[in-house]
């Protein structure tokens, strides 16, 4: 889902800002081979697997943090990249970040049930933020209100990692300042729904279903860094997927730090906004239907 994003960014290039409300939302993940960082790698699956899972529930369950991402891709042979720094508050659902593609940088919002963006010094239909609603953004990629495909919460993807199948131990590494165990996990999607609350489980076998469609296999590799406290500092995935028939990948790597509860800005009056659901809606699906095997 990760190619989704990268439709939405490629299509900021030609109608900048109005569309630049995607980047926020399509932080889906459509995972296979992932890259390590190195290091030897010890295959004690059973003892790795529990500090992963455990870490899954302790970072989902926290007040709040702050994450840096980046992310590059090549789509269609145009080469981008993508850099998002903010902090999110989990007990509140909400999140605000700063995010650049080609150079150009936009505010983001998360509200739920809405989401905001505003590129500096432009308006957007005369207004200068736009708004849209998450849940209807989800519902057109098939992915359930619940998922981070619309949030752009990263606490959210991690949820991944309590379905992890196999994990082994590649090293330790110090991040930000704090030591951290470094681990390679392979993810079973078919066990995505058991491990979520009754609750979510539909949505959550609707994102593996479309995950298996965009990737083309059933499985989902990441790497992580969990830190002494059972959180995760750390996830990288190299991501294979198609676009318009034709196999690329992008890379994406996203830390998390200053664990703790975290002030996030306010949504913006709704006279100073216009609704894009229909326009992002629209273009989402459009872009889903590109990016599958």
């Amino acid at each position: 889902m990760l190619g989704r994003r990268c439709y939405c960014l490629r299509e900021m290039r030609r109608a900048r800002p109005l569309t630049a409300v995607f980047s926020v939302g399509l932080a889906g993940i459509a995972g296979v081979l992932l890259g390590g960082c190195g290091g030897s790698s010890s295959s004690s699956n059973g003892p790795a697997v529990a500090q992963v899972t455990q870490a899954a529930y302790v970072t989902s369950h926290g007040p709040g943090f702050k994450m840096a991402l980046t992310m590059s891709a090549d789509i269609g042979g145009e080469p981008f990249s993508l850099t998002t720094v903010g902090a999110f508050d989990e007990g509140e659902r909400r999140g605000s970040m700063s995010e650049t593609v080609d150079g150009k940088t936009v505010a983001v919002i998360m509200d739920l049930p809405y989401g905001y963006v505003q590129a500096s010094g432009k308006l957007i239909k005369g207004k200068p933020w736009a708004r849209f609603d998450v849940e209807g953004l989800s519902q057109s990629l098939g992915v359930g209100a619940g998922s981070l495909d619309a949030g752009g919460d990263p606490s959210q993807w991690i949820e991944f990692l309590k379905a992890a199948g196999q994990a082994s131990t590649v090293g330790s590494e110090t991040l930000r300042g704090v030591p951290t165990t470094h681990y390679h996990v392979m993810v079973d999607l078919a066990r995505l729904p058991a491990v979520v609350p009754a609750r979510l489980r539909a949505e959550a076998r609707q994102r593996a279903t479309v995950l298996e469609r965009i990737s083309g296999q059933s499985n989902l590799a990441i790497d992580v860094w969990i830190d002494a406290s059972k959180r995760v500092r750390r996830y990288q995935v190299q991501v294979p997927f198609c676009f318009k028939g034709e196999r690329t990948s992008e890379s994406v790597s996203t830390e998390l730090y200053d664990y703790g509860t975290q002030t996030v800005r306010v949504p913006p009056p709704l006279s100073e906004t216009v609704d894009l659901t229909k326009e992002i809606d629209a273009s989402a699906s459009r872009g889903l239907a590109e990016v599958q095997c």
